[in-house]
């Protein structure tokens, strides 16, 4: 997990997301498929009021493999987890 940037990447053609993380001196790629879960949109500060077209603020999660081997939280185990950029 020791990455020096993390970059989300969408490969158009099969329609799928990375999630690509460099790794090292000679910057090497690790990618991991993802999926889009959940988008929230920008929102004006003073006013709170949803802004649909901005992006400056916009967050996209995306649910991936979990790095151990379950997630668990009260017993109950789920073999994926969710980041939001």
């Amino acid at each position: 997990q020791n990455c020096r940037a993390i970059n989300y990447v969408l490969d158009r053609r099969r329609r799928q997301w990375f999630k690509c993380c460099s790794q090292g001196l000679a910057s090497r790629w690790k990618c991991v498929e993802v999926t889009p879960s959940a988008w929230f949109d920008s929102a004006d500060e003073a006013s709170g009021m949803v802004d649909p077209f901005g992006t400056e603020a916009a967050q996209e999660c995306f649910r991936m493999p979990a790095y151990d081997v379950g997630n668990c939280v009260f017993g109950h185990c789920m073999y994926t987890s969710e980041q939001c950029v």
